[in-house]
């Protein structure tokens, strides 16, 4: 069993144990899910198996999504990869991206969630894009289990899975989930002063510090006018204000602001912007490091 399986059982068990009250379905549902979980695992062998890597906003509108999106394309360009977001909280982006005028699957079951769900096939099915249809009704009676499930399959389907959390990532239960990744990208952007007032009045969430080992900072929309070196200590000062003091430890990544007219354009097209102009995704290329 690989590693990535030994992580999930280790979250399902923490998940199990946690006080709550559950219904007789739920119960069941409890039950399928450790069924599946002790039956072998098929499709991506162990040497192949499949990096999980999430990415937030660090707060609202930083571009967690266009990098989620873009960074995805880029890396189906090499392997198969899914881009998905909480599918309790589904964006107006990934519906943007003209999903019903796309070759897409619905998948076949009966799993509530997936039942609901559309999923684009992009760059020759390459790249998965999960969309989710959920009724309101049905997004507030969703287990923790349910989303590690849906989660793990769609890990097992891919060779690398892209979540995107984008501002949900504070929600409840999501602690298990940061904690499952590979990795977390923390995007912010340029608008400084935002990003000192978070910091210095806002207290970081309980499970920070757990994470902080595998995060990268994605700094979006840099400028490429500002003095780099000044900045980024600056970026990191900041920051610092979260993590005990610590700046030397924090793993930054800037990706330049892209041509307005081009994201323009490619949003008119319901295209993720390096679909629509490949010749621009250099500018991504700090996220493959």
């Amino acid at each position: 069993m690989n590693h990535k399986v030994t992580d999930f059982i280790r979250t399902f068990r923490h998940v199990e144990h946690m006080q709550y009250s559950t219904t007789v379905e739920e119960q069941e549902q409890w039950q399928q899910l450790k069924q599946k979980l002790v039956q072998p695992s098929i499709g991506i062998e162990p040497e192949q198996a499949s990096k999980v890597i999430i990415i937030i906003n660090l707060y609202h509108s930083a571009g967690a999504s266009f990098i989620a999106s873009n960074y995805a394309w880029l890396e189906s360009q090499k392997k198969l990869t899914t881009l998905c977001e909480h599918p309790l909280y589904p964006s107006y982006y990934y519906f943007a991206l003209d999903i019903e005028n796309r070759k897409y699957r619905t998948e076949s079951t009966s799993h509530e969630i997936f039942s609901s769900t559309k999923t684009a096939v992009i760059e020759e099915g390459r790249l998965l894009i999960p969309v989710t249809h959920l009724p309101d009704k049905l997004r507030l009676n969703k287990s923790h289990a349910e989303l590690l499930s849906w989660f793990f399959t769609w890990q097992k389907q891919s060779t690398l899975l892209v979540l995107d959390l984008s501002s949900n990532w504070k929600e409840e239960g999501m602690e298990l989930i940061l904690q499952w990744a590979d990795e977390v990208w923390i995007v912010l952007d340029t608008n400084f002063p935002r990003l000192a007032q978070l910091m210095a009045t806002e207290a970081p969430p309980p499970f920070w510090q757990k994470i902080q080992h595998k995060s990268k900072y994605v700094i979006n929309r840099w400028n490429t006018y500002f003095d780099t070196k000044k900045m980024r200590n600056k970026v990191l000062g900041t920051l610092s204000l979260w993590n005990n003091g610590n700046d030397r430890d924090l793993y930054l990544i800037f990706i330049q602001q892209v041509c307005a007219e081009h994201l323009g354009r490619s949003q008119l097209e319901g295209k993720i912007y390096c679909e629509a102009f490949p010749q621009n995704s250099e500018v991504f290329e700090p996220l493959m490091g």
